[in-house]
């Protein structure tokens, strides 16, 4: 274990367990008001488990595809992407149903507000982590891939200067190997002079 491991780990604590354990917690609060106001309005047993379950879940999925717009490089459209918007409802309904549940007085409500608060919070930052190292992650294959690119090209230029130099003392070869049209064939006559 090198000397940085052990401060790492004391910090990767708080910084990874504190808020899945916030996020649990806030959860749990959270759920057991929309199970008080869903089987207030009638709905009883597995049913009111589950329909609480996909007001507090539904803004979890909403972050997390978000988080993969920003891994797969997807451009919104619009002024707003569609898994923000469905965020944005998934907040408000959980908040509404919150407060729907609490006793109507100022602390009343603001008491029934905070697990869906903190559960919002616990995701939002969650989601930025995640997204801040998904950017990381992307900065770095850029560079791998510009390094790489940069490699190939000087491959491909070492490549044709060492064919460019082949070519070249082939044909120097050829010159200094090809015989002189002045030389003379050993056996062949020799040119009469010329008579005046």
């Amino acid at each position: 274990m090198s000397r940085n491991e052990p401060g790492k780990l004391r910090q990767s604590v708080p910084d990874n367990v504190v808020p899945v354990i916030l996020a649990a917690i806030a959860f749990g609060g959270s759920f057991a008001h929309w199970v008080t106001l869903v089987e207030r309005y009638g709905t009883h047993g597995i049913e009111a488990l589950l329909t609480t379950a996909c007001a507090d879940l539904g803004a979890f999925m909403c972050a997390q595809e978000r988080n993969r717009d920003i891994r797969e490089g997807r451009k919104r459209k619009g002024w707003v992407s569609w898994p923000t918007l469905c965020m944005l409802g998934a907040i408000v309904l959980t908040l509404a149903g919150n407060v729907a549940s609490a006793q109507h007085t100022p602390w009343g409500v603001t008491i029934a507000l905070m697990p869906g608060v903190f559960m919002l919070m616990a995701i939002s930052l969650m989601e930025r982590r995640s997204a801040e190292r998904i950017r990381r992650q992307s900065a770095v294959a850029k560079i791998t891939a510009g390094q790489a690119e940069a490699e190939r090209q000087a491959e491909e230029t070492r490549q044709r200067h060492l064919a460019r130099q082949a070519d070249l003392a082939e044909r120097h070869s050829q010159i200094v190997t090809r015989p002189s049209p002045l030389s003379v064939t050993p056996g062949a006559p020799s040119p009469s002079p010329r008579t005046v």
